[in-house]
């Protein structure tokens, strides 16, 4: 307040109001529409407020957000490395398995072709045999 006026209303010095007149340069503007413009006035302050809070409520919303993207990623993450290596394993043993039949058909087979081969050169002897009673000759192979 000016040196020269003095604050006759009961509101506080610390006011918005208390330096209207200073503020508005003596305009002599009437109460009433003082009273509208400092309402005005603090209906902006709040609005900008409220923006500025908003603005703040954003940023923190975003970085909630964020931490939970996160977390469900290194979740993601420890379940598809686990999988990945379930999936390893999995193949791994499927791979000896194949392996495993594979050497037992192999050895099966050889067998059977043995047997079948013994039995041949049975059957080719029996043939030789019948074939040298009747005076043919037949000549074997090396």
């Amino acid at each position: 307040m000016s040196p020269g006026i003095e604050n006759t209303s009961c509101v506080p010095t610390t006011s918005f109001i208390s330096h209207a007149s200073e503020i508005l340069n003596n305009m002599n503007l009437p109460p009433e529409h003082l009273k509208e413009v400092i309402t005005a006035q603090f209906a902006t302050c709040k609005k900008f407020r409220n923006q500025l809070v908003l603005t703040m409520w954003e940023l923190e919303e975003s970085k909630r957000w964020t931490k939970v993207v996160k977390c469900t990623l290194s979740a993601v993450w420890q379940d598809h490395t686990a999988a990945q290596a379930a999936l390893q394993n999995w193949l791994e043993s499927v791979e000896k398995k194949l392996d495993e039949v594979s050497q037992a058909q192999s050895s099966s087979k050889y067998g059977k072709q043995q047997e079948m081969l013994c039995f041949v050169r049975a059957k080719f002897e029996d043939w030789k045999d019948s074939q040298s009673l009747m005076g043919w000759q037949i000549r074997t192979l090396p």
